[in-house]
């Protein structure tokens, strides 16, 4: 049995959509028959709740926490300093344990370029595991991982060719892995009413929802051109409501502001907040369709957004940005297409789903039968089978 050690920098658990991917990969990486061990820093987190249960993953591999400075703590200290301090600390820290208490016939695996540098400074060879790389140009310290790493998985095809332009990698070194989904866990037993009781939800509107998190370092992710299109569709009949679910808070404040600005009136614009990642099927489970309003930026070319597949599992009508990261997922048989950053275009495709019953039970239909493509059991064994 192969011992997997899976070494972050993350603070675990996060309301991030990243922590979702770590503790999901380790749960399917334990499920291929390896040992599995994360190693995270020990942080200071107002998340008080035990990890395993936060996310509704099995117990099936360690958790380690390694003790290092938490300069996020030091009142007035710059946040990228304390950021790039911890994280060097940490993996100095996490490497040099490797390094004295582990075979190197282990398997070393890690996302974050710092922990990815020492440990193949110190001549571990790890998988590294690359998400939505966006660099204008070359970096060294990038490009030394790339020529050291034992594999490279990537999460889509944006981000393998970006890499590549850099850095001339191999196809043999380097694997596109997308993220994916537990059905189960998005399997509920109530039914859309059930599930709007429990949430106070109005049993008879049309809901339409975007869920998860607003903003991808510090930029919006097409919650506002969802209002507007919304503002749009409002006007056509009151029986519309846009639920927004996610963090973080400061950014949902200016939305529902927003919101307000735009009239909308606050029974039919709700907005969460964070919400714990077990309560998410129970809302999908309520909504009627859900959007995936990105914009065309650099980060569109490059995701492999983990809500895509969530959608998928609950069996949702899913309305999508046009862009080619989407388009390597979505396709006129799963999903309802509209052009970036169009609130009018938008606004026709949610009131065309409103008002074609049939094609709404179709979408939902092929979306759930789609969701088995993407397991993260299925993701675990492909790069298990890779690295092997």
């Amino acid at each position: 049995m192969k011992h997997l050690l899976y070494i972050t920098n993350a603070r675990i658990p996060t309301e991030k959509a990243h922590g979702v991917q770590i503790m999901k990969s380790c749960e399917a990486f334990a499920r291929t028959g390896a040992r599995v061990t994360l190693i995270v820093p020990r942080r200071v987190n107002a998340l008080k709740e035990n990890p395993f249960r936060y996310y509704g993953v099995k117990p099936v591999f360690s958790i380690r926490k390694i003790s290092s400075p938490d300069f996020f703590r030091i009142p007035f200290f710059p946040r990228s300093a304390a950021f790039f301090l911890h994280a060097v600390i940490f993996a100095l820290a996490a490497v040099t344990q490797l390094f004295f208490r582990h075979s190197k016939d282990a398997i070393y695996y890690s996302r974050d370029y710092v922990t990815l540098f020492f440990l193949c400074l110190f001549g571990f060879h790890p998988i590294a595991e690359i998400h939505d790389y966006r660099a204008s140009r070359p970096k060294r310290a990038i490009g030394f991982i790339a020529a050291r790493a034992k594999k490279i998985v990537v999460n889509s095809e944006g981000t393998f060719a970006a890499l590549n332009a850099h850095y001339a990698l191999a196809r043999g070194k380097c694997a596109v892995v997308s993220n994916g989904v537990d059905p189960l866990f998005f399997a509920v037993k109530e039914s859309r009413d059930e599930a709007r009781m429990k949430l106070g939800m109005p049993k008879d509107a049309f809901i339409i929802g975007y869920v998860g998190g607003l903003e991808t370092i510090g930029r919006e992710k097409g919650v506002a051109t969802l209002l507007e299109a919304f503002h749009v569709l409002s006007h056509a009949a009151k029986r519309y409501i846009v639920y927004v679910v996610g963090g973080p808070a400061s950014r949902a404040q200016q939305y529902k502001k927003r919101a307000t600005e735009l009239g909308i009136p606050p029974h039919q614009a709700v907005f969460t907040g964070h919400i714990p990642y077990t309560d998410i099927p129970l809302y999908l489970k309520a909504m009627d369709a859900v959007v995936i309003p990105l914009p065309a930026t650099e980060h569109a070319l490059t995701t492999s957004p983990i809500k895509l597949f969530e959608f998928f599992a609950a069996g949702k009508v899913i309305i999508a940005s046009d862009l080619p990261a989407l388009r390597a997922h979505l396709n006129e048989k799963n999903a309802l297409f509209f052009e970036p950053e169009n609130a009018r275009d938008l606004a026709q495709k949610m009131q065309f789903i409103a008002e074609h019953p049939e094609e709404k039970d179709r979408l939902s239909r092929q979306a759930a039968l789609d969701a088995t493509n993407h397991t993260w059991d299925s993701r675990a064994k492909n790069i298990i089978d890779f690295i092997a």
